[in-house]
């Protein structure tokens, strides 16, 4: 256990200086020193969800996050010595990658997500998380399936929200999606 971090008050207000770069092809790097821990967080964040699909792109949001994070944990298989476990979120409007590394092993880190936005995923990959998504949109209910709940009454619960995609609609429209379509999808919102 860290205990270094003990002897800083939860109260203390620190200023940590913070440094925004945006590179030419438009990715934008924000630095954020704290040394009172020998670790360093990188994190990847694209901001594209669910907000961003019309109905003939619904799910797809979705299915490149699972691509991404199938793709992310085979690329550092090979690392898990080194790194820390990795967290992904993902959101109505962005999917985050963090990834929590030793100072002395950032430069790994930033070279496995670069390797992650560079490469096209391999059709494999989308084939095989597709097969998953598909088959678990086609479950019975979003929710616990000891809720209690008609599926008629958990459709109106959901119909309420802002994220409110008939499974229906989206198991039909992850059928009909082509690899071409799912490559552009990625090529336009998760590419350099």
């Amino acid at each position: 256990m860290d205990y270094s971090r003990m002897n800083v008050s939860t109260t203390e207000s620190t200023s940590h200086p913070t440094y925004e770069f945006t590179l030419d092809n438009g990715l934008k790097i924000i630095v954020r020193e704290d040394h009172r821990i020998p670790k360093v967080y990188s994190t990847l964040m694209y901001g594209v969800g669910a907000v961003n699909e019309r109905p003939e792109d619904w799910g797809l949001s979705i299915l490149l996050s699972n691509v991404l994070q199938d793709k992310y944990w085979k690329e550092v298989n090979f690392l898990h010595e080194t790194l820390y476990d990795g967290c992904f979120y993902t959101s109505l409007d962005y999917f985050q990658l963090d990834l929590p590394v030793l100072r002395e092993q950032l430069d790994t880190a930033l070279k496995c997500q670069a390797h992650l936005m560079n490469r096209i995923p391999d059709d494999e990959v989308i084939r095989h998380q597709l097969e998953l998504l598909i088959q678990k949109t086609k479950g019975d209910s979003a929710f616990e399936e000891d809720s209690g709940n008609s599926a008629e009454f958990e459709a109106l619960i959901e119909t309420g929200t802002t994220r409110y995609r008939p499974r229906e609609g989206i198991t039909a429209n992850l059928e009909r999606l082509t690899l071409e379509q799912v490559k552009q999808w990625h090529k336009m919102w998760y590419g350099p």
